[in-house]
């Protein structure tokens, strides 16, 4: 006997608003319908009629009914890198629901609903953060490599590490190790373990011959040589080496009977007897020309033991001369009969271009044997050059200075300690063979001295720092407790009467920046900067516990008190079991009964792709995010390579290339290449590096003398290709030009130097408005004044503000500003913001 069995379907919600309209007046048994209307002036929202099934479920959810004329402001937005589950309208009573991409977590409210009543929403919209889990580095085991994400500050979740062993060693363990999303490695480190294995005997080739350790139990490292007899060549290695696994490293090589390769018939002419490809040794090939023709070279060719012809193939050629085809020089010109089949007592004549000369004979003339009577002449340039510049008194040269220099060459002149030059210090060889200037001269120079350096706020000096220090003279910085130093440490007055450097500035010991912890926030000083005795406050999200201290304290060290703390989800309910898509695999939280947040990681054997969401998220509703992926069969090839500028491409580099294919890159001569040198197709399609590019090998700018009243420093007697020189001025002088100057690859600087004049001593001590100066602020020519966001009470509650950029632009704002030589500050001044409005219900405009 069988009987049926029927569920109840759970019993609906009552509203206010709502009628129900039924027969059976909508009870909850199966086969139960029920049917929603509103109240007048209100409006259905979802199914009108539902109805109850065998299994227990109704067919539809349960609508609502809203007042169109209630709605609630402003209208929400989905948060940045997440989006709405169903729709979201703002009429009363209507709830929004809130969800997350791949790889961020939901931070706030996963609900927000419209309260009919206030007309306004329940909270503010959530956001989607970073999520991060970080697995620790793994060790190189002995004898052994690693290679993949191994060093803990790239190993995230569902990354790899691959571990090999060296030559005769074997691998113990696993191979490939796994991070998971708890942070931990699917296993231990592998060991590479010694193997010894001696090779087995190899025998002689046919025809051939061995020397060497060929025998049974050869030991790794052993080499047995092959050879053939003569008539035989020898077809794979010549020399077999034994492998520390016990095998030779590769076939044993065949000897093979030689034989001489095809021969051509050649043009007027016939040939006859073995002259096909595969011919044996000892055999002959004879040639006839055509009448009229004579044989230019041997008649008759032997294959010889060596499998080569005795001689070339032999030419028939007409028994009357004519003589060859003559080319035009290079830059030059030719005319007359020059071309193939000139006859006797023909003429040839020779011509160069503008600014070319003819070196040889400018007629010739074809002779009675068929040959010209002189060679082709060259055309070479006309070369004009400058005189030899001399040194000056008390100065030097380099360069291209004597006779004979080219056009474009350049000769540096330079003065001897105590004396300046007068004059253009670089001249230049031009076109029409003169110089661009006239020789400088050196003139000497006052009693130098430099001016007095004065010590930086929140620091000291000593040595010898006073006005009218000599040159050599020493000046040395160092700072108070709870700050460090910013430029050189020690200063040398120089012969220029300029000291090497800038004065340094102390600036404030500071604490790198500390981030939220996954599915929490924090909340204070956090940001990077951060000064000694600021306080960071750590908190999660609904549903999760905090581990670790709650507040960390930035130390004089420059060092947080403790580590960030973390979010652990306290367990409510659990999703069901996943399974492996077809030709895939999962790894992480998949299994039965696993708790909100955990994740379960999808991917596919070598040769398919992810068809779906790669991760999918348990919810709190005890369902995953998404459904399963699939995993779909695609052939995987890589796109073409472009060829690089100079440079060349060889191998497997065009469209559609499989993986595994090799392309490689070459320049030419005068550049070299910057990159790698050979490129391979991965599975994931794509190139394993960029395409390299060939730099032209770079030259040498000429050296940089300190201006009047100020010091160079970095790379500037002489200088290098993209190397850098630094312009300063003295205590009362300003910078008049371009502080740094590059090298450029041409040989020439970025532009012309600076000069040093007397100007400004400092600027004004800037109005920050909601900003606050941040330790010091050196106000002279030069100086930094570092400033940040101060705290603000708001509804008697503390506000977190943060230096923020300026939301209606996308520029960034610096947090510190420059004493210019007019006396002005320049630099963008920051936006101080609240860093979390919407806990404390505070709107601001950008």
């Amino acid at each position: 006997m069988f009987i049926e069995v029927y569920n109840s379907c759970p019993p609906l919600n009552s509203l206010d608003d709502q009628i129900i309209v039924s027969d059976n007046e909508c009870g909850n048994e199966a086969g139960d319908v029920c049917t929603f209307s509103c109240k007048r002036n209100y409006q259905v929202i979802g199914t009108a009629e539902i109805s109850c099934l065998p299994n227990g479920q109704w067919t539809r959810q349960q609508p609502i009914c809203i007042d169109p004329s209630i709605r609630c402001t402003p209208q929400l937005t989905a948060p940045v890198n997440g989006f709405f589950i169903d729709e979201c309208l703002s009429f009363g009573n209507f709830v929004c629901r809130f969800g997350c991409i791949q790889g961020f977590s939901l931070l706030g409210s996963s609900a927000v609903r419209c309260d009919a009543t206030t007309r306004s929403w329940s909270s503010n919209a959530p956001q989607c953060v970073p999520q991060q889990v970080n697995c620790p580095a793994l060790s190189t085991p002995p004898n052994g490599v690693k290679d993949g994400s191994c060093n803990g500050y790239d190993s995230f979740a569902a990354s790899t590490c691959n571990f090999f062993c060296n030559a005769g060693y074997q691998l113990q363990g696993m191979r490939v190790l796994t991070c998971l999303n708890n942070g931990a490695w699917n296993g231990n480190v592998p060991t590479c373990v010694r193997v010894v294995l001696a090779c087995p005997a190899l025998p002689t080739p046919v025809n051939g011959i061995i020397t060497g350790v060929c025998g049974n139990n050869s030991p790794p490292g052993s080499t047995c040589n092959f050879s053939c007899r003569p008539g035989y060549r020898l077809i794979g290695q010549s020399a077999l080496r034994c492998n520390s696994d016990g095998t030779w490293n590769a076939n044993i090589p065949q000897c093979q009977a030689l034989t001489c390769s095809r021969l051509r018939t050649p043009e007027n002419g016939q040939k006859t007897g073995n002259c096909e490809n595969g011919t044996p040794v000892g055999s002959q090939c004879m040639f006839i020309c055509n009448p009229g023709f004579e044989t230019i070279g041997q008649a008759v060719l032997i294959c010889q033991s060596n499998g080569r012809w005795n001689a070339d193939e032999p030419r028939c050629e007409s028994a009357i001369p004519t003589c060859s085809a003559l080319d035009a020089p290079e830059y030059g010109t030719k005319a007359g009969v020059c071309d193939e089949g000139a006859p006797v007592g023909s003429t040839c004549t020779f011509f160069c271009n503008n600014g070319y000369r003819l070196r040889g004979e400018q007629r010739l003339v074809c002779q009675p044997d068929g040959s010209w009577d002189e060679e082709i002449p060259i055309c070479i340039r006309q070369v004009i050059t400058c005189r030899e510049l001399r040194p000056p008194a008390n100065g030097a040269i380099q360069g291209t200075c004597r006779a004979g220099a080219m056009a474009g060459s350049r000769c540096l002149f330079s003065c001897t300690p105590g004396f300046q030059i007068q004059g253009e210090p670089i001249l230049t060889c031009l076109a029409n063979g003169q110089w661009s200037s006239i020789s400088p001269t050196c003139i000497p120079l006052p009693r130098v001295t430099c001016s007095e350096l004065r010590p930086p706020p929140n620091g000291i000096t000593s040595g010898m720092c006073e006005s009218n220090s000599s040159v050599g003279s020493q000046c040395s910085f160092s700072c108070n407790p709870g700050f460090r130093l910013l430029g050189s440490a020690v200063l040398t007055c120089l012969s220029s009467g300029a000291w090497n450097g800038i004065t340094p500035q102390c600036i404030p010991i500071t604490c790198p920046q500390l981030r939220p912890p996954s599915n929490g926030f924090a909340s204070g000083m956090c940001e990077n900067g951060s000064l000694p005795g600021s306080r960071c406050t750590f908190s999660c999200n609904p549903g999760f516990n905090l581990r670790g201290s709650g507040v960390l304290i930035c130390l004089l060290s420059g060092q947080w008190n403790n580590n960030p703390p973390t979010c652990a989800a306290v367990p409510t309910t659990t999703c069901r079991g996943l399974q492996a898509p077809q030709n895939g695999v999962l790894a992480g939280m998949c299994g039965e009964n696993s708790p909100i947040g955990s994740r379960c990681s999808f991917t596919c054997n070598p040769g398919f792709v992810l068809q779906g969401s790669s991760i999918l998220t348990c919810l709190s509703n005890g369902n995953w995010n998404s459904l399963p992926p699939l995993c779909i069969t695609q052939e995987i090839t890589c796109p073409a390579l472009d060829r690089p500028e100079n440079g060349i491409r060889l191998g497997t580099c065009q469209e559609g290339a499989p993986v595994g294919a090799i392309c490689r890159f070459r320049c030419e001569p005068g550049y070299t290449l910057l990159g790698k040198r050979q490129l391979v197709c991965q599975v994931d399609g794509t190139w394993d590096e960029e395409v390299p590019e060939c730099r032209e090998v770079g030259r040498s700018c000429p050296s940089i003398n300190p201006p009047l009243f100020g010091s160079v420093t970095g790379n500037c007697n002489p200088g290098v290709e993209n190397g850098i020189c630094i312009f300063g001025c003295n205590t009362g002088y300003n910078l008049v030009g371009t502080p740094v100057l590059v090298c450029l690859r041409n040989g020439s600087w970025s532009a012309n130097p600076p000069s040093c004049r007397r100007g400004r001593q400092g600027c004004r001590v800037p109005i920050l408005g909601t900003g606050v100066i941040m330790g010091y602020c050196n106000t002279a020519i030069g100086g930094l004044c570092y400033y940040g966001c101060r705290y603000a009470g708001v509804s008697k509650r503390r506000v977190d503000y943060l230096y923020s950029p300026n939301a209606a632009t996308s520029e960034s704002r610096s947090s510190y500003l420059v004493c210019r030589e007019a006396g002005q500050w320049t630099g963008s001044r920051i936006i101080c913001r609240p860093r979390f409005p919407f806990l404390y219900g505070i709107s601001f405009a950008g």
